[in-house]
């Protein structure tokens, strides 16, 4: 998910009027600090030196931050693809237990993230389902966050798990029952968010 766009100044190449050149190579650096690739040119019996400076202005992709200085804020780091919706459910024929599909949550930023569950919101319809025990299920690292309980309150934020790298891959899905007193008759589609918070690594 691209941030706002940021103006970006790259790396000097320094030049004293002695023509002695040394080039630096473009990379990433922080604002306000001392810049650890700088090369230095001793300048001798000359009363004025000549230093290029070079600016970069583009949109800053934490996919691929290019030169520029990093930004100040670290959840500029966060770019991940996530589901625009995830499904579960449960019928007669299903041995008592909510199935679902599984759905993936992808790292694309250079830098690792965070993912937890900050919250499970009920809607429209929940109250319909009053004895519904519904967990997310983490495949990548067998985690299981529950979700909705009818005699306890799940605590939030749980974290799901953390993509260190890019392009770095976890699976999750639902697991739980609608309880033993649930009727199955008409259809209902009780709605609910599911809210994911990410957290930058490594910044």
């Amino acid at each position: 998910m691209k941030q706002t766009t940021k103006v970006a100044l790259s790396a000097l190449t320094i030049l004293s009027s002695l023509s002695i050149a040394q080039s630096v190579q473009a990379y990433s650096w922080v604002g306000g600090e001392a810049d650890p690739n700088t090369v230095y040119d001793s300048v001798q019996k000359q009363d004025s030196a000549t230093i290029p400076a070079e600016g970069t202005f583009k949109e800053w992709d934490p996919t691929n931050p290019g030169p520029g200085p990093e930004p100040t804020d670290p959840v500029e780091w966060i770019d991940v693809s996530i589901p625009t919706k995830v499904l579960f459910g449960q019928t007669d024929a299903t041995e008592g237990q909510i199935v679902a599909p599984i759905y993936k949550i992808q790292n694309n930023s250079v830098k690792g993230v965070k993912v937890s569950v900050g919250n499970f919101v009920k809607g429209q319809d929940a109250d319909k389902v009053p004895e519904l025990v519904l967990n997310m299920t983490g495949l990548s690292n067998n985690t299981s966050i529950p979700l909705v309980n009818p005699t306890t309150t799940p605590q939030f934020p749980r974290e799901l798990v953390t993509l260190q790298n890019q392009n770095d891959v976890t699976e999750f899905s639902f697991s739980g029952n609608v309880g033993a007193n649930f009727q199955f008759g008409e259809a209902i589609s009780p709605q609910y968010e599911l809210v994911l918070r990410f957290e930058a690594v490594g910044v």
